[in-house]
């Protein structure tokens, strides 16, 4: 731009000014945005392997020319990095977290065909299932309701007698 208004300049002079302008990416940029992704996918026990198992919720900041901040907050799948919507505020308080959830509820509610509420219902029957029925092998084959309770201790089997089940 600066030959364009007919001013000599250096590609040094403009290295500096751009750098002295905060203009410039660092060198370590591309770097450390590689560490920052790895300590994200280190962040899950197992990573998930479809859609809808993770949701992650950022807040973006642009400015206008007229001087004035707009904060964009917006829900989006992990896995699929599929944009469930944008929640767009001059704040970024809690307010607004809790607006984007909905917005990003409704738009999986249409994704989905059905409520969620619908969904939340199986969901519901499972967890009940995985929590009073189906014993865990990590609490000792115990149900997870009665090492809770205290009912029983997460490193006893609970077994009263060996069970030799027929064969088919």
């Amino acid at each position: 731009m600066c030959r364009h208004d007919g001013h000599r300049v250096s590609q040094a002079t403009v290295l500096r000014l751009l750098r002295d302008g905060g203009l410039l990416l660092e060198a370590s940029y591309q770097r450390e945005r590689r560490r920052l992704a790895a300590r994200r996918k280190a962040a899950f026990a197992t990573e998930p392997t479809g859609p809808n198992q993770v949701r992650q919720l950022d807040f973006s900041e642009f400015e206008t020319t007229g001087g004035g901040t707009w904060r964009f907050a917006g829900c989006r799948d992990y896995w699929s990095k599929y944009e469930l919507g944008w929640h767009i505020s001059p704040t970024a308080n809690q307010h607004d977290a809790v607006a984007a959830i909905e917005l990003a509820i409704r738009e999986a509610q249409s994704l989905a065909g059905k409520p969620l509420a619908e969904l939340a219902r199986h969901a519901e029957d499972y967890r009940r299932d995985d929590n009073t029925v189906r014993p865990h092998e990590a609490l000792a084959w115990n149900r997870p309701h009665d090492v809770h309770t205290g009912a029983a201790d997460p490193l006893v089997p609970n077994f009263p007698q060996p069970e030799n089940l027929p064969i088919a």
